[in-house]
């Protein structure tokens, strides 16, 4: 893993590769992640073309229910703790998860829930919120000392942020956010993004995605 560079001083990835082992690679077998928050848009995503479904409601005595049904459809699960209630920012809670039903993934701004979730043997997906320039180097620093998984950035459709995003860390790049069209799932993908997690319904049944990302 590349060394964090000194603030205000980030240096480019030159030669590592994308690391992506075998549960990730799951998870980004279709560009598109179903983003849901009700059982209504859980039961369309369950029959949509999307590998992975990120819940981001419910509860956590709800979960491993909801966790089965997307197994059961032969999708990934990836949590967002911080809108999970009884989930949020106790890591301990991620214990108590992996124990009654395993998500495949979890996508969190905390390092606590991050490295719990690393030590149980899950995906552990960074996310960074591109609010400025000082948000932008924060972000690739502490991504870098988190060695996760993979980096998911908000807003997603700022395909010159992918690129630099792509540049600095040997990570994949997610994306997140005000992407709301398959032309700009083209772009964005087209700029390094491995993937897009939206909650907008009709392009998780997008036909002509997968082969952009090819």
């Amino acid at each position: 893993m590349t060394h964090c560079a000194q603030a205000g001083t980030l240096s480019p990835r030159t030669t590592e590769p994308l690391v992506v082992h075998k549960e990730l690679a799951e998870v980004l077998a279709n560009p598109v992640i179903a983003v849901v928050r009700s059982a209504e848009e859980l039961a369309e995503a369950l029959t949509s073309r999307v590998s992975a479904i990120e819940i981001r409601s419910g509860d956590l005595a709800s979960l491993p229910a909801l966790i089965d049904r997307v197994r059961a459809a032969r999708k990934s699960v990836m949590l967002y703790p911080e809108l999970i209630a009884g989930l949020g920012r106790d890591p301990a809670a991620i214990d108590f998860l992996c124990g009654y039903a395993r998500p495949t993934a979890i996508v969190s701004t905390k390092k606590q829930i991050l490295q719990k979730a690393r030590a149980c043997g899950l995906i552990t997906i960074f996310q960074i919120f591109m609010i400025d320039t000082q948000a932008f180097e924060t972000g690739i620093q502490t991504a870098r000392r988190l060695d996760c998984d993979a980096v998911e950035i908000m807003p997603g459709a700022i395909p010159h942020i992918i690129r630099e995003v792509s540049s600095q860390l040997p990570l994949p790049v997610l994306c997140a956010g005000l992407v709301k069209t398959e032309a700009e799932i083209h772009e964005v993908l087209k700029a390094g993004a491995q993937a897009v997690a939206t909650s907008r319904r009709p392009l998780w049944f997008a036909s002509s995605l997968r082969e952009v990302a090819a």
